[in-house]
């Protein structure tokens, strides 16, 4: 459905004609919807965009299938995500949102999504130590250039024996829609050990919780 948006400036709320409002307007924020056109009507600023039903959130899910990848101690180690596996989902995407990662480097992509909007992050990967007692570490890196930044977290000391496989898959991340640099900007996943160990990517699903501020 599309609707002819007037607004005094072309910033924060805007009105439709036609909408389910008594006064004939529907509220919808820039951003979550498509232009179509753009001009001034009796003074106001108007732009036809297409308004689609649709949730709240929504959720994708990558499934890897890229193997083994070998870690080098105190060295930090990409998580590729191939988005191959039997179990990729992609049936119940956030409204407005085709993709959350870029498979051939397995970044998560936020670049469909609009300033304010969470996203929730669980990541289900094995790591296994070839010492005993080693520290993981793991990072998001974010931004670009000189505004680059990570957010790291320590997820302790792998002591229950060299060989064996660590899973880490219950962990729940947030990251919100803050600025441009963090939504425009592809989110690296990354690993450090601090003795070899050898990473197995499972998957990632990521859910987006679209912003909203009662309007």
């Amino acid at each position: 459905m599309s609707f002819v948006l007037g607004s005094n400036a072309l910033t924060d709320w805007i009105y439709a004609k036609g909408g389910p409002n008594t006064d004939g307007s529907v509220r919808v924020r820039y951003g979550e919807n498509v232009f179509q056109s753009e001009e001034r009507i009796d003074g106001l600023w108007c732009r036809e965009v297409d308004i689609q039903p649709g949730g709240s959130a929504g959720w994708i899910d990558y499934n890897d299938t890229t193997g083994d990848v070998s870690m080098t101690a105190d060295t930090w180690t990409t998580i590729p995500n191939n988005g191959l596996g039997a179990f990729t989902n992609k049936n119940y995407p956030p409204h407005g949102a085709t993709e959350l990662m870029d498979v051939s480097t397995g970044a998560i992509d936020p670049t469909e999504l609009a300033l304010g909007d969470i996203m929730l992050i669980r990541n289900d990967f094995t790591i296994t130590p070839q010492t005993n007692n080693t520290a993981l570490d793991f990072r998001y890196t974010l931004g670009a250039g000189g505004s680059a930044y990570t957010l790291e977290q320590q997820l302790g000391r792998l002591d229950r024996g060299a060989g064996v496989g660590y899973r880490f898959s219950l962990r729940i991340d947030s990251i919100y829609m803050g600025d441009t640099n963090t939504r425009d900007n592809p989110i690296g996943l990354q690993v450090k050990c601090s003795g070899a160990a050898t990473l197995n990517n499972a998957g990632s699903v990521i859910e987006v919780v679209r912003y909203n501020n009662g309007g």
